[in-house]
């Protein structure tokens, strides 16, 4: 979880809302919730696929970059089939997956938690590290 700041959509005060993600049932999901302690708006936000751009950015800000790699380097084409599948990609940025293998995504933790579990449910073993500051996200939200 982490937080961004933000004004209130009903009376404008400043206030800081609670964002996260999870994956649950094989969905990537993230949510937003605030509530204003000027006029006591309070809001929970949710929704399936990658988060906004600011929710992301936010999360990535307090929990780093983090990192799939496959295992066995002789599951790179079926690991790109099944990584251009669930990240809706083009066929260049699934070529660009071949150069960077077995390195296949970098993102928040979460969104890495998910496409390893992507990848074992068509039995390819991947784990999740920290990257630190590596940048490779080929979506940003989910098409």
């Amino acid at each position: 979880m982490a937080t961004i700041s933000m004004q209130c959509p009903d009376c404008s005060a400043p206030l800081t809302a609670n964002v996260g993600e999870s994956h649950i049932d094989g969905k990537l999901r993230w949510y937003q919730s605030y509530r204003c302690s000027s006029c006591g708006n309070a809001t929970e936000l949710d929704d399936i696929g990658f988060p906004p751009d600011s929710i992301r950015a936010a999360l990535i800000d307090e929990l780093g970059y983090w990192q799939v790699v496959v295992v066995d380097a002789n599951e790179k084409s079926k690991a790109v089939q099944v990584i251009r599948n669930a990240l809706a990609l083009s066929l260049v940025d699934a070529k660009n997956l071949i150069a960077i293998f077995p390195r296949v995504y970098a993102g928040t933790k979460v969104e890495c938690a998910w496409l390893k579990s992507v990848l074992e449910q068509s039995g390819i073993a991947a784990n999740v590290i920290d990257s630190g500051a590596v940048t490779m996200n080929f979506a940003k939200e989910e098409r």
